[in-house]
């Protein structure tokens, strides 16, 4: 057998160790940053182990095959490798999509030595593995948490903690979809919390959306049958003496109730003095206090702010007409019509710093006129979402953002965005108008 003398592999080896330090670092970096590769480059010789142990080679940790992950734990608590670990700053933990069945993730000794993490990103993790994760990085002040899954309820968001135990100055956590239903556990905070910038919470269903659309129904169904069903000694409103409740009371009771709900648990929005940059998802259930008392003290300084659902109802009135009238009141509002005003009060609230308002399946209307004076972005978007209930409600909701954007477009910049279904509906309704 032939063999080729050792002087033809030479070429090859000489381009190679021609390249500088630099352009093989910039080599290794474009190889990722799964910890496996880097230990591996490691073990060719001893340039590239000097140069695969850079300390600025372990500033990003990806750690996404799950296969991996006993060796990802033999990694983390290796001494050898302590100083690249203490250089982390951005940790980035993934999975694959699940389809067919839900398993948590094996749990991570991060504490060992990713101590100086200051950024976590994960995708396709539930709250409960997300959870498992921030507890072990307390210098974390940026949290980017896409396709969070829903169907596991062993953790809520719990917003409140969140923020109490991590200097967080970004937060943005998106959920993968709108099928499954996540329980917010929030409440005031004891002091305000200055350190948060951004906030980001998209594409979630809190369980109290269930309330909201029960309350929805049987809004719907006392206006069609037009009259009070009364209950007798029933105690359906504790009522100790046993008297006559309408069924009106009985859900303005139940209103009131929700509405107080809500109210605390999103009071820590208000809490937040240096925010900049909202954006809340589904906001269907969001009465006029949380409106009033979470998004209207942040109005004045926000940047930018999208808002995801909110919807016109026709629900009971908040007092009787006797009460009203013992009040001397010469108009009495519905609870709608109370929401939207306090939609009305944020918006004319907006101030000079306001560059983009995304309103994303939002009923507006004309009242919601922007105050500041200064030119900023707005863009109206709507989904199939909204139809629903079938043309005549696309016809209202034609109406009521033509009449939005003719209050607005003199000073602000407007764009419309309306996905397939509702085409046909804006050209018939064009055709009408003209």
């Amino acid at each position: 057998m032939h063999l080729l003398p050792k002087t033809h592999f030479l070429p090859n080896m000489t381009a190679t160790s021609r390249l500088t330090d630099d352009c093989l670092e910039l080599i290794f970096f474009w190889c990722g940053s799964c910890p496996i590769v880097l230990c591996t480059l490691a073990k060719v010789c001893k340039r590239w182990h000097a140069i695969a142990r850079r300390p600025v080679m372990w500033r990003r940790l990806t750690l996404d095959k799950p296969v991996l992950f006993s060796a990802y734990k033999r990694l983390l608590v290796s001494p050898s490798l302590q100083p690249q670990l203490e250089s982390v700053r951005h940790l980035n933990v993934a999975k694959p999509y699940e389809t067919l069945r839900h398993s948590h993730l094996s749990p991570l000794p991060l504490s060992t030595g990713l101590r100086n993490v200051r950024a976590l990103s994960t995708k396709h993790l539930c709250l409960g593995e997300i959870h498992t994760l921030t507890k072990q990085l307390p210098l974390l002040h940026t949290l980017d948490s896409d396709r969070v899954e829903t169907w596991c309820a062993i953790q809520p968001l719990d917003v409140t903690d969140l923020l109490l135990t991590h200097p967080l100055q970004h937060v943005n956590i998106c959920f993968g979809h709108v099928s499954g239903f996540i329980t917010i556990v929030a409440k005031p905070l004891p002091f305000a919390v200055a350190s948060v910038q951004t906030l980001s919470i998209v594409n979630m269903r809190d369980a109290d959306y269930f309330h909201f659309l029960t309350l929805v129904t049987e809004i719907a169904l006392l206006e069609q049958e037009a009259q009070e069903q009364v209950y007798y000694g029933q105690g359906l409103l504790d009522d100790e003496e046993g008297g006559a409740v309408t069924l009106e009371h009985m859900i303005v009771s139940r209103w009131k109730a929700l509405e107080s709900k809500q109210a605390d648990k999103y009071a820590w929005i208000a809490q937040l003095p240096n925010l900049r940059h909202l954006k809340f998802g589904f906001c269907y259930a969001w009465p006029a206090a949380v409106w009033r008392g979470a998004v209207l003290p942040q109005c004045p300084k926000l940047e930018s702010l999208t808002l995801y659902g909110w919807t016109r109802l026709n629900p009971p009135k908040q007092e009787s007409q006797q009460q009203l009238q013992q009040q001397q009141q010469n108009q009495w509002l519905s609870i709608q019509e109370d929401a939207e005003q306090a939609i009305v009060a944020c918006f004319a609230a907006m101030g000079e710093s306001l560059k983009t308002l995304t309103l994303d399946d939002f009923w507006v209307s004309g009242r919601m006129k922007l105050a500041t004076r200064k030119r900023a972005h707005v863009i109206l978007r709507n989904s199939s979402e909204l139809l629903r209930d079938g043309g005549r409600r696309a016809e209202r909701i034609l109406n009521d953002m033509h009449d939005f954007i003719v209050v607005n477009q003199p000073r602000h910049d407007i764009t419309v965005h309306l996905d397939a279904g509702w085409k046909t509906l804006d050209q018939q309704w064009l055709d009408q108008r003209e």
